[in-house]
């Protein structure tokens, strides 16, 4: 989903003249396998629509010594990290929030374009959606505040 819209921001850029670095946030994120774990109270059984709402930060989702690493590289005129939770690298500059409404994200991902957070597979849809109801949209939405 973030390919296109930084491909068009660093073409930009670049043609300005700029040099730019560009970092995802998510290769700072915790194995799928250890998100499904930490989610797991949340979704309830497989077979149920019911869950429970999380309590998790977004904070939650990710290797802390990981976000450290994540570091601007001197040598460009502009670094960029993108993605949900980039504002956790603790960058000093410009936030740029994109949003993209909870109806168009539940399109895409039941075409298959679009996945939960920080998974990398198309789940089934009631899986998805319940994900989505109880863990995601909570999270996500107390994050942007």
């Amino acid at each position: 989903m973030w390919d296109m819209f930084i491909h068009s921001l660093v073409d930009a850029l670049k043609g300005k003249g700029k040099t730019v670095s560009v970092t995802p946030v998510a290769e700072a994120l915790k194995s799928e396998e250890e998100i499904e774990e930490l989610i797991k109270p949340f979704v309830g059984e497989d077979d149920s629509i019911f869950g429970r709402m999380s309590n998790l930060k977004i904070i939650d989702f990710f290797c802390r010594k990981k976000l450290s690493q994540i570091t601007p590289d001197p040598d460009s005129d502009i670094n960029i990290v993108y993605g949900q939770g980039a504002a956790l690298t603790g960058w000093k500059g410009c936030l740029v929030f994109v949003d993209l409404p909870k109806n168009e994200l539940q399109f895409r991902m039941a075409a298959g374009v679009s996945f939960n957070f920080a998974c990398s597979k198309k789940l089934d849809g009631r899986e998805s959606y319940k994900r989505s109801y109880f863990v995601d949209w909570p999270m996500l939405d107390a994050y942007k505040g």
